[in-house]
């Protein structure tokens, strides 16, 4: 709800729709950090992208699903992202800085859609403060540092409810049908291209028509229909990212209260301040509760894309068996900040005092700042501290790389970031089976050479040492060993 206000001078406007995204970006801009998480996602985006940029066939990697790929992720990705960093790779080949900052607009296009969203529902004053909140979250800062398809989804998908709300007026020509379908449907696409939970923008779009209006959705059907096509016409060109999915959905369990206990735990990170878990908790909890109230107040009053959209994709991400933490609930974390204000201007107009009203709301906005205010105190700003960047991860991808291409097989924890700096296959073993099914998987597939993490594989390294005659060490440093396995191909190595 609308603080109350005067006129708002036009700097406020300014610095609600313009300026404020603008330095948030600089400012990410500006301190972008070498290196990369360990992840695995990135890497396959980025294998795609090398697909495309040098013409090989799009879902052609070196990394080997068989016979456990499916529990790591898709065999293939959705395409935007891919085809998005595919010029950047195409001039700077495997630059993570450039790589990186080919994602940095999309994070100015999403600040500004969303600013367009709280000027529309806020004063100016209340969009700037939320664009600050939003933008500045440590949690939502680290985002820039990863080679990952949620930043452009999640502005693709808040463009398209910002189209949607602007269409609440009844289309009365169908020449006007046609061009909001056009418009839904094209970014509609972008956002599926980059994840596919954003299906869940139809039904939004459906139900939000529904309610405006009577009669047949005819906006609706058009975006279905022109979807429908845009996604045929991906499939004839590039492999479908549905197929992997739905065998990797095959494999997994879904335990609906683990998953929520879970994001319940996620959705307190942006609030954490680096130094002491009591006071974060405290403001995550007071913080939850006044957007809550917001939220239930919205609803109350107009239900909108937006709110169909925060319960659908939760529904969703809730349902979905394999749980990414705040990753996951990024799409939702600009909702909450809107929530918030909302439920604070709301309060705030039941005072009569305009002194009493800024007070209110100042005082949750203070904490805020200093959350971040210790949170960025406890980060690097310069190098990321973990990760594929550094020299005990890039001595090892260098041993490997020297490998034969053939018939080298290589089993890794993170085989999709091994086959990605060392273009060598790599592959992937759940250590939780026991000794003989591992050396009959290592016979089975072929397998040449191991790489053990000593932060991680406990479990292989006890596989390892039951067997020192079966594998050869090639290489080690402090993290890292590479061996070499001696057992004679195509029989069974526990023999």
């Amino acid at each position: 709800m609308r603080l109350s206000h005067g006129g708002a001078p036009a700097s406020h406007w300014l610095s609600a729709a313009v300026l404020a995204p603008l330095l948030i970006s600089l400012f990410f801009a500006a301190t972008l950090r070498q290196g990369h998480a360990w992840g695995g996602d990135f890497s396959q985006y980025i294998l795609h992208a090398r697909n495309i940029a040098e013409g090989r066939p799009y879902g052609e990697t070196c990394f080997e699903a068989e016979p456990y790929g499916h529990l790591i992720s898709p065999l293939v990705y959705p395409p935007v992202l891919p085809l998005i960093l595919a010029p950047t790779w195409a001039l700077f080949g495997l630059d993570l800085t450039a790589l990186k900052a080919t994602i940095l607009p999309f994070f100015f296009l999403l600040l500004l859609v969303y600013g367009g969203f709280l000027r529309s529902k806020l004063s100016p004053g209340q969009a700037t403060a939320g664009l600050l909140v939003f933008g500045l979250n440590p949690e939502i800062w680290m985002f820039k540092d990863h080679i990952l398809s949620d930043i452009p989804f999640t502005a693709f998908c808040y463009a398209a409810l910002g189209r949607m709300l602007a269409y609440a007026e009844p289309a009365t020509h169908l020449r006007t049908h046609w061009r909001r379908a056009f418009v839904l449907a094209s970014l509609t696409y972008l956002a599926v291209g980059c994840r596919t939970a954003a299906v869940v923008l139809l039904p939004c779009q459906l139900l939000h028509e529904l309610r405006r209006r009577r009669g047949w959705p005819m906006t609706t059907m058009l975006t279905t229909g022109l979807l429908a096509v845009g996604l045929a016409a991906q499939r004839l060109l590039l492999p479908s990212p549905l197929s992997g999915y739905r065998r990797h959905l095959a494999a997994a369990d879904t335990d609906l209260l683990t998953n929520l206990y879970e994001y319940l735990k996620a959705a307190a990170k942006p609030w954490e301040n680096g130094y002491a878990f009591g006071p974060a908790h405290a403001l995550f909890l007071l913080l939850s509760l006044i957007a809550l109230g917001g939220f239930a107040a919205k609803l109350l009053r107009d239900w909108g894309p937006h709110e169909w959209f925060g319960i659908l994709y939760g529904l969703l991400i809730l349902a979905w068996p394999s749980r990414e933490g705040f990753r996951f609930l990024l799409p939702l974390f600009p909702l909450y900040v809107f929530y918030l204000l909302y439920g604070l201007g709301l309060s705030a107009n039941h005072l009569r005092s305009w002194r009493a009203r800024s007070v209110l709301i100042s005082i949750p906005l203070i904490a805020i700042a200093v959350s971040y205010a210790g949170r960025y105190s406890t980060l690097r700003s310069d190098v990321l501290h973990h990760g594929v960047g550094l020299p005990p991860a890039q001595e090892m991808f260098t041993i490997v790389a020297r490998l034969p291409e053939t018939p080298t097989l290589v089993l890794f924890r993170r085989p999709r970031v091994l086959c990605l700096f060392s273009n060598r296959r790599a592959t992937h073993y759940p250590c939780d089976r026991n000794r003989e099914s591992f050396f009959d998987f290592a016979a089975s597939a072929g397998l040449t050479h191991v790489v053990l993490d000593r932060e991680w594989d406990s479990c292989l390294a006890q596989l390892l040492a039951g067997s020192p005659a079966l594998f050869h060490k090639v290489f080690d440093n402090q993290r890292f060993a590479v061996y070499e396995l001696t057992g004679p191909p195509g029989t069974s190595l526990g023999q």
